[in-house]
This record gives structure tokens, C-alpha cells and sequence, in this order.
């Protein structure tokens, strides 16, 4: 009989934001030259911003579509935007800006996809 046993060293309870999914991104964006940079999160005392840089690396505008995701300390959505869409112009950067009113938003996730067109299969 084989007993394996193990022990947390200083782990948090509860769930976790993982900081290295701040970024949610449709591989057909990326195809289509965005790259959008990990979101900075200011916390104030009634509202947190969420600043976000989008690039086009193409020689053409492209539309996507976005939506922030909220989330508490311990990691549980508390907020979202609706999907929205933006421009972003041929070989240049936009900066989103996003604000909630939650009190208990901490960190933020922007899921970043392309709008689909009539007709095609979601």
C-alpha cells in the first residue's frame, strides 16, 4: 500500500485570481494583427479603472469586440461590461478605459474576440 500526504506552506484559502489570465483572446485575433497588453487595475474608494492598450499591427482598421469581467479579492465575479466593440486603426494603439462601481472589484479580465458576420456560424 502506498500513502502519499503533502501539506499547503502559507496557501490562501478560498479561490485565486490568476494573474497570468488577465487576457482572454480569440486566436482569430491575434490573426488578425491585435495585440491587447495585460490591464492596469487602479482601485479608488468608490469606483476601480481598468486601463487597457489595444494594437493593430496591419496595414488595415480592425474591429473587435471586448468584454471586462470583474473579480474580488478571492477571485469571484462581481461585475461586467456588455460586449462592446472598437476600432482600432490601421498600424496604431487605442486605450480603453473601463470603470466599475463595484466596491469590491480588485481585478479585472478583458475577453477580446471579433465580431461575427451575418450569417456565419457561432
Amino acid at each position: 500500500m502506498l500513502f502519499l500526504s503533502g501539506c499547503a506552506w502559507n496557501k490562501k484559502t478560498g479561490l485565486s485570481f490568476n494573474d497570468q489570465q488577465r487576457i482572454v483572446m480569440e486566436p482569430s485575433v491575434l490573426a488578425a494583427g491585435v495585440i491587447v497588453e495585460k490591464p492596469v487595475i487602479k482601485v479608488g474608494s468608490v469606483t476601480a479603472t481598468a486601463t487597457i492598450n489595444m494594437s493593430n499591427i496591419e496595414k488595415k482598421p480592425v474591429t473587435v469586440m471586448y468584454r471586462i469581467f470583474w473579480y474580488d479579492e478571492q477571485g469571484l465575479r462581481v461585475d461586467s461590461t456588455k460586449s462592446q466593440p472598437q476600432v482600432i486603426p490601421a498600424n496604431s494603439s487605442v486605450m480603453l478605459k473601463e470603470v466599475t462601481t463595484s466596491p469590491l472589484a480588485r481585478n479585472a479580465r478583458i475577453y477580446v474576440f471579433l465580431p461575427s458576420i451575418a450569417g456565419e456560424s457561432q
